[in-house]
């Protein structure tokens, strides 16, 4: 038997960086393991090799796994920042692997918030539904038709009216805008509680950037301008799967209609 070479395995790790004025983005998506986290601290160190100050956002909502030795680099990573003052504000992985820093006691060590898919509305939910939509002009239909089951009787009418509002334009702007090559499926998920809900809306291709109005028009047009006047707080987040680039936006709908502003 000959030799694995390194192309023999699917790619698993990859980093996007970006810097806006002073501000550094790390964005990281896959397992960080022995195998490659010295990748996350080689583009830290660029991201602070200039001579002006600079805040660095470690983005980790992509990773799937951190083994001891990616914990290893993030205690590094730490450690760099505080010993040159540099402001390093973490985005947390998915509640699975937080759950894995906190028990390694990174997460305390790094003041690793709750995992941003809990949103303002917390982690305690009473229902979740996930589902997988064909990009087909009948999804937007089933999409309300699922979220009215979910939440009679949770929320009043008129709130269900607004959410299903809202979702109804995440889900056409995922069957319109993605410039796709197939018909690759959506994924809508929601989480259902007893004072609100959070709806997420995913799609294949590379989306827009949520903080660049112009942008979001093109893409959105009216339905986000109702999402940012309707939802508590809503936002938007690139991933990747094995299919390639995804696309999420979410928002948060709080029952009594209180209104927030866009995040990323």
């Amino acid at each position: 038997m000959s030799p694995l070479d390194r192309n023999d395995f699917p790619v698993g790790f990859r980093i996007e960086t970006s810097e806006s004025g002073d501000s550094r983005s790390i964005e990281s998506f896959g397992e960080l393991d022995s195998g490659n986290c010295d990748e996350l601290l080689e583009a830290f160190e660029r991201a602070v090799s200039g001579d002006g100050p600079v805040e660095v956002s470690l983005d980790l909502r992509g990773v799937s796994f951190i083994d001891s030795s990616g914990m290893r680099t993030m205690i590094q990573i730490e450690r760099i920042a505080n010993e040159r003052g540099i402001p390093l504000v973490l985005v947390p992985p998915p509640d699975q692997v937080t759950e894995l820093l906190r028990t390694a006691g990174i997460a305390e060590r790094m003041n690793v918030p709750a995992s941003a898919d809990a949103g303002l509305l917390g982690p305690d939910f009473s229902d979740r539904v996930d589902l997988e939509l064909e990009r087909e002009p009948y999804a937007p239909s089933l999409a309300r038709a699922e979220v009215r089951e979910a939440l009679a009787g949770r929320l009043d009418e008129d709130d269900i009216s607004t959410v299903v509002l809202l979702t109804s334009e995440l889900v056409t702007n995922a069957v319109i805008h993605p410039k796709v090559p197939d018909k690759r499926n959506m994924a809508l998920r929601f989480w259902v509680y007893d004072r609100g809900v959070r709806v997420e809306v995913e799609d294949p291709g590379n989306g827009f950037d949520p903080g660049n109005r112009t942008s979001s028009s093109r893409h959105g047009g009216r339905g986000l301008f109702l999402v940012d006047r309707c939802a508590m707080s809503w936002g938007a987040r690139r991933t990747a799967d094995e299919r390639g680039p995804r696309f999420c936006v979410w928002f948060e709908f709080l029952g009594g209609g209180r209104a927030g502003a866009a995040v990323s």
